[in-house]
């Protein structure tokens, strides 16, 4: 698994040193992260939007989601929580600049 791991990042820090001609790399802000509750307030995301990433890379789990049925209800329930959180949906909004969504 470390292997892996590696190479993965070995190919995603190759990537950037390529396109370093749209962005200035002595300031590229990687964030990573995991384990986000939609069942708390999650004012984290403000705090990460703080920072103003370039790349944000989840490891972990995004929403505390567990298949319970074959439908997935409850992970979907968990993301539609998460999309409904005021914190998440401006950090959405200013990186994906959603700005149709309000």
């Amino acid at each position: 698994m470390l292997k892996y791991s590696l190479s993965f990042f070995l190919l995603l820090f190759s990537s950037i040193s390529y396109s370093n001609q749209h962005l200035d790399t002595h300031s590229i802000k990687i964030i990573f992260g995991s384990c986000s509750n939609q069942e708390t307030p999650m004012p984290h995301w403000k705090h990460i939007n703080s920072y103003n990433p370039n790349y944000l890379i989840l490891l972990g789990d995004n929403v505390y989601g567990d298949f319970k049925s074959s439908d997935a209800e409850n992970l979907k329930s968990a993301y539609s929580k998460l999309n409904k959180n005021k914190f998440f949906f401006k950090f959405k909004k200013k990186y994906y600049n959603l700005s149709n969504l309000g």
